[in-house]
């Protein structure tokens, strides 16, 4: 009787299924590396010069740059080159101190008294073509835009002193962002801005001059992607 139940034990021990292993949760899936990633918004500040004879003639010449922009890429072409599209808004703002008031006493120089300020309120789209390689990204643009510029100043020689205008433009662009973070890249930028039109300001003393001319801005930016 004991060896039977012996048996019957030893074969229901061996009909009850094995326990169940559980089974291991799938990893995290991994960060896309930065430099594929298709969105890219950028803060920018840069150091404008603005170009030509007449910039030098009515200056000042030299202000800065500040501004943001969007790039995406549209389509891959190869392993590594795609072309996409930059979207981006900058405002660039040049201004002088001058002294108008007649000296007090014979040799003393008046302090300033006056500003003489120049600003440029740029839109415009580029196509781009971009190269990806980590850790950095180059890229290249060309495009289409408008911008709005406006001069003002109170020296009574170059009264009526004020001039604003709407100008289309075109703009070339080159870049390079290098990544310092999972998503975030410190780049350079350059951009060469050539407004299609040219008013001019024409003084109480019949001096004419064209302020808004082509403009070059070079400076760096802080690029998230997405």
């Amino acid at each position: 009787m004991s060896l039977a139940a012996a048996f019957l034990s030893t074969w229901i021990a061996q009909a009850e299924p094995a326990p169940v292993e559980p089974v291991p949760e799938p990893a995290p899936a991994a960060d896309p590396l930065p430099a594929t990633r298709r969105n890219s918004m950028t803060l920018a500040a840069r150091l404008a010069q603005r170009l030509g004879t007449d910039a030098k003639a009515l200056g000042p010449v030299t202000g800065f740059s500040l501004g943001v922009s969007y790039q995406r890429r549209t389509l891959l072409i190869a392993e590594h080159l795609g072309l996409g599209v930059d979207v981006d808004f900058f405002y660039d703002h040049f201004a002088q101190d001058f002294q108008t008031a007649q000296p007090i006493e014979p040799g003393i120089a008046s302090p300033p008294d006056a500003q003489r300020t120049l600003s440029q309120t740029s839109f415009s789209a580029l196509q781009t073509l971009s190269f990806d390689s980590e850790p950095a990204v180059v890229w290249l643009g060309a495009g289409l835009g408008v911008t709005v510029a406006s001069f003002a100043t109170l020296e009574p020689a170059l009264q009526p002193g004020s001039l604003t205008a709407l100008q289309p433009l075109s703009r070339v662009a080159a870049g390079v962002d290098v990544t310092v973070a999972p998503r975030v890249a410190v780049g350079l930028r350059a951009d060469f801005t050539h407004p299609f039109t040219s008013p001019t300001l024409t003084t109480t003393r019949n001096e004419t001059y064209r302020p808004f001319g082509n403009l070059f801005d070079v400076g760096l930016g802080l690029t998230y992607r997405f």
